[in-house]
């Protein structure tokens, strides 16, 4: 249920968006995560057991927009939970103390049995955990919908919504629905908070007085609840490639400086999570402080784009870029070794004995000069 933190004075609700492998869960997070503007916004964060093919995806985030409820700031936390996940602790994990429920229901044809199985899955899962579907916000989004063989919404939903739950239509991958099926829930959850504030609805609130917990000792606890429960062996994203997986040193390496002015005299200690996004890879790194102190993240966007014409590429197979930008950095104002060899050139044009020669003749030259100017005035 939705935890209100009288410390940092923030409430913070859970929404999990499920349905079957395949109908989009995954790809709405990803894509909400795209589109969504926050003052302050998470890395997506992928955690599941080890040999599974999907996995859950995560992310918080404060609207940049939403006024705070009673004083107290909203926090979102968003997850996904596909079919694909056969483990039956991290789908019991990930569902629990949930606030709000996303079904996504795929409109291909075929998918038809699917999605009631997964509906009853769900009811089934809430019931475990003391909860009731009809006594909850739920939004039923219908994906796929520009398939070739996509069912009407009337049709999917013929089967799905005995409680008159609010619908989207919705094609996730191009990111058509995705925002309009997160306003829709959390305008539903809001409702509900505000009403459990003021008296007039009684759903459970936990009260804590504790700073808040970052992302990643979010999915730490995940990761070690599900452990707990069962022998499968949870990991996140980081964990699906071994540091020392020969396939990394195969191809081009490109080396690319990251470090902004604020991070000067910090080091990378550990990579939190990387996750590729439609525009590239984004990298979280854990930068610690030379000196001591607390460490902070810095989070890294790899575009994927052609680097500069302007690049100056080395012999080896690395390639440098260019760094943008003024760094305060005493180095970046020397000349770099192409300069040095540009000006060690200019004093080659001629050959040391012609500067002798000329010398000697200017010296003969002005001395004439002077002579004859004597002779005229004297």
């Amino acid at each position: 249920m939705a935890t209100i933190n009288f410390s940092t004075r923030e409430i913070t609700a859970k929404i999990v968006y499920f349905g079957a492998s395949g109908a989009g869960c995954n790809t709405n997070v990803e894509r909400l995560w795209n589109l969504v503007k926050g003052q302050k916004k998470s890395p997506l964060h992928r955690f599941g057991p080890r040999g599974e093919e999907e996995r859950s995806w995560y992310f918080d985030f404060i609207p940049l927009r939403d006024p705070p409820v009673e004083g107290f700031q909203l926090v979102w936390r968003i997850y996904s939970l596909p079919g694909g996940i056969d483990v039956s602790a991290h789908r019991e994990e990930v569902v629990s103390n949930v606030d709000a429920v996303v079904f996504v229901a795929d409109a291909r044809s075929d998918r038809s049995q699917s999605n009631l199985d997964h509906l009853l899955e769900l009811e089934a899962m809430l019931t475990r955990t003391g909860l009731e579907l009809s006594a909850i916000p739920v939004v039923i989004q219908v994906n796929h919908a520009d398939a070739a063989d996509a069912r009407t919404t009337d049709e999917v939903i013929f089967d799905l919504n005995p409680y008159g739950f609010p619908v989207v239509e919705a094609v996730a991958k191009e990111g058509a629905g995705v925002e309009e099926t997160h306003a829709e829930i959390a305008t539903s959850v809001v409702a509900r908070v505000r009403d459990t504030l003021a008296g007039e609805d009684v759903i459970p609130l936990t009260a804590v007085h504790a700073d808040a917990l970052t992302d990643a000792d979010v999915i730490r606890q995940h990761v070690e609840n599900i452990q707990h429960r069962s022998e499968a062996t949870p990991h996140t994203a980081m964990d699906e490639v071994a540091p020392d997986d020969p396939g990394l040193l195969e191809g081009p390496t490109v080396e690319l400086a990251f470090q902004p002015q604020e991070f000067v005299g910090s080091h990378p200690v550990r990579v939190q999570t990387a996750v590729v996004t439609g525009e590239g890879v984004l990298v979280v790194v854990e930068m610690k402080r030379m000196g001591g102190g607390d460490s902070r993240p810095l989070a890294v966007l790899l575009r994927n784009r052609p680097v500069d014409t302007d690049v100056l590429t080395s012999a080896s197979p690395v390639a440098v870029a260019a760094s943008s930008g003024s760094s305060g950095s005493v180095f970046d104002h020397l000349p770099d070794q192409e300069e040095v060899d540009r000006m060690s050139q200019r004093g080659r044009d001629l050959p040391p004995m012609w500067y002798g020669l000329l010398g000697v003749t200017s010296g003969a030259i002005i001395g004439l000069l002077l002579a004859y100017l004597f002779g005229v005035f004297l």
